[in-house]
């Protein structure tokens, strides 16, 4: 059985360089800048294939003993330099599954994310911001936070490290105000990912925040490249 090694600095350490590919995107303003970042390529790609960048980024909270959740997935390809992909809203709860209360085509045009169809988004969504775009992740900030678990598989290189966040902490003051909640006692911001250097095809990146609220609000948001046959938002 392979062992994850535990919280510590080598652990930390570990993680925290095996997850710089990720954090070291962060900010990244203008969104169209993923038609352009390289991702590695092997036998699954096409030899004429440059891949897909998928970001997919949402919020969700408890209400009523269930869990809701709104998120945003976009497909950035870079074959076509056209980004597309969906809006949802689902509720999980005693239904396996959860239960899809909407699903709204989108697409990423000039800066904006705007409805593909003739369905209209929500007012949050129709002027959402991923993190990414006003979320700095350097090294020196990610330092000066205090590390509450950290986590290193050399053989998988499954990884996280977990920070807590301070309440007048910048960054959590900008996501506060982009999300009109208030955060509790508690907020932490935990950075994961799975697969080896390099962005390699089905390796992903995550970054979750969780305002440590009683109705466990967090925002999250994940990155990961693929083959353009492989159409992920199509399939969720």
């Amino acid at each position: 059985m392979t062992m994850m090694g535990g919280c510590g600095n080598q652990a930390k350490e570990n993680a925290q360089k095996q997850l710089r590919d990720f954090t070291s995107l962060y900010p990244m303003k203008d969104l169209t800048e993923f038609y352009d970042l390289e991702g590695s390529r092997d036998e699954a790609f096409a030899e004429d294939d440059q891949g897909v960048w998928v970001i997919s980024s949402g919020y969700s909270y408890e209400q009523d003993d269930e869990l809701h959740s709104h998120r945003v997935t976009l497909d950035f390809n870079k074959n076509t330099r056209n980004a597309e992909g969906y809006y949802y809203y689902s509720i999980f709860g005693d239904t396996p599954g959860g239960r899809e209360i909407k699903k709204i085509a989108i697409k990423y045009d000039h800066d904006q994310i705007v409805s593909a169809d003739e369905q209209t988004l929500p007012e949050e969504m129709a002027n959402y911001k991923f993190l990414i775009q006003y979320v700095e992740l350097g090294n020196s900030f990610l330092n000066s936070l205090d590390v509450l678990d950290a986590r290193y598989n050399e053989q998988t290189a499954i990884c996280f490290v977990k920070y807590q966040l301070e309440k007048e902490e910048r960054m959590l003051v900008a996501v506060e105000g982009a999300y009109r909640e208030t955060a509790g006692e508690t907020p932490s911001l935990l950075i994961e990912g799975d697969g080896k250097d390099g962005w390699e095809q089905h390796s992903s990146r995550h970054l979750s925040i969780s305002f440590g609220t009683s109705n466990d609000y967090t925002v999250d948001e994940s990155i990961s490249f693929i083959p353009s046959s492989l159409k992920v938002t199509e399939g969720e």
